[in-house]
């Protein structure tokens, strides 16, 4: 029974947040090891910009984050470049 309930609560969560290779809206799509511009010019400026620093306070890269209708997407910018996409989908 146990392994049951954390296997539905497992898929349930999954497919609430989810990382992705490539996002698109409209016209556009964003693949992973696109560069800023590119994402830029496909989604336009983020709702928000997270800096991401590590235990030392150096600048790791930066999260955009993009609140949509449904959903909100989430950028990660390492050097210039995406490097993760995840999705997070409201319930």
């Amino acid at each position: 029974m146990n392994r049951a309930v954390i296997f539905f609560l497992g898929c349930t969560l999954s497919s609430l947040l989810f990382a992705a290779n490539d996002y698109g809206t409209g016209d556009h799509v964003v693949h992973v090891r696109d560069t800023e511009a590119q994402l830029i010019s496909a989604m336009g400026e983020p709702t928000r910009k997270v800096a991401v620093e590590d235990s030392r306070g150096g600048h790791q890269g930066d999260y955009y984050i993009y609140a949509l209708a449904a959903e909100s997407v989430r950028f990660y910018i390492q050097k210039g470049r995406v490097v993760e996409i995840t999705v997070i989908r409201g319930s």
